[in-house]
């Protein structure tokens, strides 16, 4: 059995890798730089290619292969509107259609951003719909899910589509936007509290729930791989918990965090920084949801890690590489 990988120098890909190499799979990985630090170490075959190139996808899949599609960009900022497209759809139709070609089972990476807040519960849904969707990863990838979705449903593909909340943990080796916020409030005496909440999983949770669903034969078109839903008082104190400091709180107004958000777009965008204070991830917080994961209980033994261990773990890995 042989897994091809897109996205193994992101989060999750990376981390699936590293799990799959240390159950002694074959691995296969798409990938643009050699280079990159990321995959220096892994002992696997790799492809130097596009996912959104024909070419380059000819020479990465092989015939009955397990293809597990985790590319994909995230830009908070929106100012990278069509390359979002190009990645996060435009990617997923060719991959889609590669692995009917081949006949590999798919297992392609959504996000929980991809479903409508329409109810307060969010469980998995029929289809994809884009009303509702007010950011536009959230609207990119719910296309590339519903397209995944039809082909599975009209039994043209095996697989399924898992749609992950925040992801943490370890093997974060570019420095996602939450990870990086996350390590950057561990050194900070104060934690600026808005009112809101999200729903964040362990990365090592979500590997193992991949690589559960590659070798299930029936699945489900949809899993929800959710974890703990906190709101930011919550997250404060799990991160002044993991580094022993004494919690010291100031609470700021949403308007002004919006009025923040409006200004720094400009400064992440001219100093490079990944964004962390944005309208989109205002937006989200804001949501009145909460993730219904007992599908993924059920069929996959999917078990989200102790949220204060998911923080502690997470700094942890930063400090390791500081």
């Amino acid at each position: 059995m042989k897994y091809l990988i897109t996205g193994a120098t992101g989060h999750i890909g990376n981390d699936l890798v590293r799990l799959l190499l240390g159950k002694n799979y074959q691995v296969k990985i798409l990938i643009r730089n050699p280079n990159d630090p990321s995959i220096m170490n892994l002992d696997c075959e790799k492809v130097i290619g596009d996912i959104t190139s024909s070419a380059s996808l000819d020479a990465f899949f092989e015939d009955d292969a397990i293809v597990v599609h985790s590319a994909g960009m995230i830009d908070l900022t929106e100012k990278h509107l069509e390359e979002m497209l190009k990645i996060n759809f435009e990617a997923t139709q060719m991959i889609t259609q590669e692995c009917i070609k081949h006949h590999c089972k798919l297992i392609f990476l959504g996000s929980s951003d991809a479903i409508p807040a329409t109810t307060h519960q969010i469980s998995e849904p029929d289809g994809f719909p884009l009303e509702g969707l007010d950011n536009y990863y959230g609207i990119t990838k719910a296309m590339a899910c519903d397209y995944v979705y039809k082909a599975l449903k009209q039994g043209l593909l095996k697989g399924t589509i898992i749609c992950p909340s925040c992801v943490l943990g370890n093997n974060d080796v570019k420095g996602s936007t939450q990870g990086v916020a996350i390590y950057k409030q561990s050194k900070r005496k104060v934690g600026f509290v808005l009112k809101g909440h999200y729903n964040f999983v362990d990365v090592d949770m979500v590997s193992d729930g991949i690589l559960k669903a590659s070798l299930k034969e029936h699945l489900a078109p949809v899993y929800l791989f959710t974890g703990v839903d906190v709101n930011v008082k919550q997250l404060y104190e799990a991160i002044f918990k993991a580094t022993g400091k004494k919690p010291h709180y100031m609470y700021i107004p949403m308007f002004l965090a919006y009025i923040g958000a409006f200004f720094a777009t400009p400064y992440y965008k001219l100093t490079k920084k990944k964004p962390v204070l944005t309208k989109v991830m205002l937006d989200t917080i804001s949501l009145d949801v909460v993730f219904d994961n007992q599908l993924a209980k059920e069929d996959l033994d999917f078990l989200p890690t102790d949220f204060d261990s998911l923080i502690a773990k997470t700094i942890n890995w930063f400090k390791e590489r500081a």
